[in-house]
């Protein structure tokens, strides 16, 4: 009987000390996304309060913020459209 209630505080240690390690991965990563979005954000309301305000913005300059704020590279070389199933399975894109 003593050896089943060892088993269960044992398994519930581990339950819990697994959802704790868990949530505070989900934790971070949501702070990394928030802190990407308000960044994309932010380069998009500049560039629209620079078109309000009447300045003269090169086409050049709106393309290279619309591929940043969209996850493109400012070099013109769009990232490869590749992800392979283990991205998928794994979360990682």
């Amino acid at each position: 009987m003593t050896s089943g209630n060892h088993f269960r505080t044992l398994a519930y240690t581990f339950l819990f000390t697994s959802m704790a390690i868990n949530l505070t991965s989900v934790r971070a990563h949501l702070a990394s996304d928030r802190e990407r979005h308000a960044a994309r954000y932010q380069m998009i309301e500049s560039l629209v309060q620079r078109l309000r305000n009447g300045e003269d913005v090169p086409l050049d300059e709106i393309e290279q913020t619309r591929r940043l704020a969209w996850g493109g590279t400012a070099g013109g070389a769009p990232k490869d459209g590749k992800i392979s199933w283990r991205d998928v399975f794994f979360g990682r894109r």
